[in-house]
């Protein structure tokens, strides 16, 4: 027995069986091979073993098989092997479902009649799934998924270049502006689709499926087909993007359409005309053997309304010839089929900007294509509730459409629950593609509220919907602002700075004299003092003993939510600095508590601190910035002994870059108090100077320019840009760069805030390397004169983003850049520009890794520009020189309109 077992150990190389030693002499019978573990209902399974060893011809025998399994030839006397073959269901007594199942030890043995191997197997037999897949197709186009036609396992496309006229009933159609629904019939052109079917396994024999294409549910089954506008329930939101059988898509009409595949049989004998009473169209599908791929032709009308996209269904049904299935493992018996609207889409630009009262103002409606249907293309445009709260007795809001002496004015009241408000239409004629209209919120409208109120400009869905020749909504509106600050505002001080709080409000600061100015004018530009938000936050002489600057005050704003939902609060923090006449280092800060019961705010000089106390030296302040509510940052230049993190530090000029940070504590009711946290000193025994500061992310860096060598060997000759960075918690210098090119290289202005922004007038055409560090051998301007205002967003330290230079082209030239702001990747840049044309003003976006100008405009009255802020991403707050010793606040939207009068 036990040499028996041995021999047994030869039979298969994946199976091996009895003794330890599994080694063979050259005359042991050896059947190679692994045959496959899945079968499929009505598919061939064949696998042809290999053999080796025995003395004479083999001889092979089956065992423990299913009825449908079988050996070709028992001998092969071809070569040393054997084929296995059968097709479950249907050879060894066509049983259909009953072979389905797993077939365990079957056993294949072979002999050379002295001596045989023997092995087992396993066959799991399943079903032959037919299987759907969800497309997209697009009304207007043939669809023709991607198979490729030359496989022989792929039926035959039918002719996919035919674009039959068909003519279409409607069973609801309102014609022209008309709310009437009635029958009525359209020609379109019918574009034919293909739906792949796919039998997973190549059956022995035909196979035939019935299918339908169907709504996705009846149109009277849905729920809410009862609407408040009384429109048929095709029309309601819940349908709208369900195709209709008959008037979207269709399956077949042999009037119509040419004949099928002979793969393909419709069951369909309705004409076209008459299908508005069905819901949807029925064929069979026939697989002939050795075929996994076939076809279900349909028809998308290409009609002329603007629609959702729409979706019906593709159900497989039944099997009735052949082994397969439509809802066992692996089938799929029902997909969707999604058909994308063509009628062309509407975009409504600006999506978001700011507007005066009474001042018309001019929107674009755009297409995404010229309108090339041959007609002429509709919109209805509709005003959206504004964002505020009406109370009672309010005044009511009246905002006007108008397009092309067309008007339609809005009103939205207090005392009305509902204002019915006619749509203003407006048109694209054949080969249009934008048009203008234009947006007036009347002068007498509402009350000004403590923040701006805003509308939305939509075009009205539920109008269009199920109407002729109208365009498509983009799911986009166009966000409109209310500005209440009408009025420019104008005084006379030296060196002014500004910055915007939380609801437009504005602060700013400068010299009159010997006496600093820190004023506060609310959102609506009032300058009088009795009006909210409105304040001349001069300090008392207790507090300011000498109030002469040497230079330029700064202001910094920060605000924090301090309160609940129910109870809300809001604090707001306006910090100041100067130099002052002994040039020391004055700060001082405002905290004003918004709340319910005090609406109008509550200003008091909290606090007050000078660096001069942690110096031997003198200082310059030149930026200021809120690292948080409690963190002031500030930024400078300065000469002696300073105490920083790493001890006392001597300047190594007569001034270096002095970086410092204050906290401040103290509650809501107690007075606050500051200490100094830390302050360091960096610099060269050349001229440095510090541009600004940039708070915001997780180091400080203080930016600017430097003759020296303040990274060692990195000096490239005049004046070279640096970027330090600093530690928040210490101080701790962390990083440091210094580019430019051997001509010099200075910044000028800053605008920090989620990165750096920075600009200046140059000689060079900058450009980066393939570093993205300046480059030095960037080439010179034209004229070879320092006549080249740049704009550059800085990444990591050293690195530049995106440059602009402006002085190349443009109207008006842009001579001297003086000022910037920034609001993501939107960028206000101003300054001097060439011969008469005073003041610039310019925006400029980052588009796909470069700045580009969208804009440019001379301001009239202006010849130069002191400073720029952007209130939430929308409204440009310029404060211009106007050369007769006056300065002036003028506001614009960032499409350039002036805001102000």
């Amino acid at each position: 027995m036990g040499a028996e077992r041995c021999l047994l150990a030869g039979a298969f190389a994946f199976l091996l069986y009895g003794c330890g030693d599994t080694s063979q002499s050259p005359e042991n019978p050896t059947i190679l091979g692994t045959p496959p573990s899945t079968a499929y209902l009505g598919v061939d399974y064949n696998y042809n073993f290999g053999a080796a060893g025995g003395d004479n011809l083999l001889d092979f025998s089956l065992s423990n098989a299913p009825s449908w399994l079988a050996l070709e030839e028992t001998t092969n006397s071809a070569r040393p092997g054997i084929v296995l073959r059968g097709v479950p269901g249907r050879t060894g007594g066509d049983r259909g479902e009953s072979d389905l199942g797993r077939y365990e030890n079957i056993r294949i043995t072979g002999t050379d009649g002295n001596i045989l191997g023997d092995g087992g197997f396993e066959i799991q037999v399943r079903h032959n799934p037919l299987q759907l897949e969800n497309i997209t197709v697009q009304e207007g186009r043939p669809f023709t998924p991607s198979v490729d036609p030359n496989q022989e396992d792929v039926c035959e496309f039918p002719d996919m270049d035919e674009s039959p006229i068909v003519e279409v009933t409607h069973k609801n159609l309102a014609v022209g502006d008309d709310d009437d629904f009635n029958m009525a019939s359209r020609e379109y052109r019918a574009f034919p689709i293909l739906i792949p079917v796919r039998l997973e396994q190549p059956s022995v024999e035909p196979v035939k499926v019935r299918f339908r294409i169907t709504e996705e549910t009846p149109r009277q089954d849905v729920d809410g087909c009862a609407g408040d506008d009384d429109r048929p329930c095709e029309y309601e939101s819940r349908n709208r993007s369900r195709a209709i059988y008959g008037e979207d898509f269709a399956l077949h009409d042999p009037d119509v359409f040419s004949a099928p595949p002979e793969y393909l049989d419709y069951r369909v004998e309705t004409p076209l005309s008459q299908q508005f009473s069905e819901t949807e169209g029925k064929g069979v599908l026939t697989f002939e053997p050795g075929i996994t791929t076939c076809f279900i032709r349909a028809w998308v009308f290409d009609d002329h309304f603007a629609e959702r996209d729409e979706n019906f269904l593709v159900e497989l049904e039944e099997v009735t010839e052949g082994l397969a299935t439509v809802d066992g493992v692996g089938a799929s018996s029902a997909r969707r089929v999604t058909i994308e609207d063509n009628a062309p889409e509407l975009e409504l630009k600006p999506a978001e900007t700011v507007i005066t009262r009474n001042v018309p103002t001019e929107f674009t409606a755009l297409l995404d294509s010229p309108n090339s249907t041959g007609e002429t293309l509709y919109s209805a445009l509709l005003v959206n509730d504004l964002d505020l709260v009406l109370e009672e007795g309010d005044p009511d809001y009246e905002i006007k459409l108008s397009f092309k002496g067309q008007e339609e004015t809005f009103r939205f009241s207090a005392d009305d629950d509902h204002i019915e408000n006619v749509p203003l239409h407006i048109y694209f004629a054949p080969g249009e593609q934008e048009v203008q209209f234009e947006v007036t919120v009347l002068a007498d409208s509402g009350e000004p509220q403590r923040e701006e109120e805003s509308f939305e400009v939509i075009s009205d869905q539920d109008r269009q919907f199920g109407r002729e020749n109208f365009v498509r909504h983009a799911d986009q509106s166009t966000e409109v602002y209310i500005n209440d600050w009408i009025d420019e505002v104008s005084f006379v001080l030296n060196d002014p700075v500004m910055v915007v709080g939380d609801f437009g409000e504005l602060y700013y600061a400068g010299m009159d004299g010997n006496e600093l100015n820190i004023r506060s004018i609310n959102r609506l530009g009032s300058q009088d003092e009795s009006d909210p938000d409105t304040a001349n936050l001069v300090p008392g002489e207790e507090q300011f003993t000498n109030t002469s600057a040497q230079s330029a005050p700064r202001l910094a704003f920060a605000s924090v939510n301090t309160g609940t939902r129910n109870d809300p609060e809001r604090r707001r923090y306006l910090a100041f600095g100067y130099t002052s006449e002994a040039e020391n280092i004055e700060l001082g800060l405002f905290r004003s508590i918004l709340d319910d019961e005090d609406e109008e705010g509550e200003k008091e000089l909290q606090w007050l601190y000078s660096p001069r106390q942690q110096g031997g030296g003198n200082a310059e302040l030149r930026d200021l910035d809120f690292r948080s509510s409690d963190r002031l940052v500030f930024g400078g230049m300065a000469d002696g002994n300073w105490e920083t993190p790493e001890g006392t530090r001597t300047a190594a000029g007569d001034f270096d870059i002095l970086v410092g940070q204050i906290e401040s504590s103290g509650s809501a009711d107690e007075e606050e108090s500051a200490d100094l946290q830390w302050t360091n000193l960096v610099g060269t025994p050349l001229e440095d100077q510090l541009i600004g500061l940039d708070v915001g992310g997780t180091a400080i860096r203080a930016v600017g320019w430097t003759l020296g060598d303040l990274v060692p060997d990195d000096a490239l000759g005049g004046a070279d840009f640096f970027d330090l960075s600093f530690s928040p918690a210490d101080g701790e210098l962390t990083g440091e760069g210094q580019s430019g090119t051997d001509d010099d290289d200075k910044w000028t202005t800053i605008a920090a805030g989620s990165g750096l922004v920075l600009g200046g007038t140059g000689r060079r055409l900058y450009e980066t390397d393939e570093f993205n560090i300046i480059d030095p051998e960037s080439p010179t301007t034209e004229s070879g004169e320092a006549d080249n205002p740049f704009v550059m967003m800085l990444g990591a330290t050293n690195r530049v983003n995106a440059i602009a230079n402006l002085g190349q082209s443009g109207s008006p030239v842009a001579r001297e850049l003086t000022a910037l702001a920034r609001s993501g990747s939107t960028i206000i840049a101003g300054g001097k520009s060439d011969g008469d044309s005073g003041a610039f003003l310019s925006l400029l976006n980052r588009e796909g890794g470069e700045l580009e100008e969208e804009w440019r405009m001379a301001l009239e009255g202006a010849v130069s520009i002191a400073g720029l802020n952007i209130h939430e991403g929308r409204k440009i707050f310029v404060l211009l020189e106007d050369g007769n010793g006056q300065y002036r606040v003028r506001l614009f939207n960032l499409q350039g309109n002036q805001l102000t009068q």
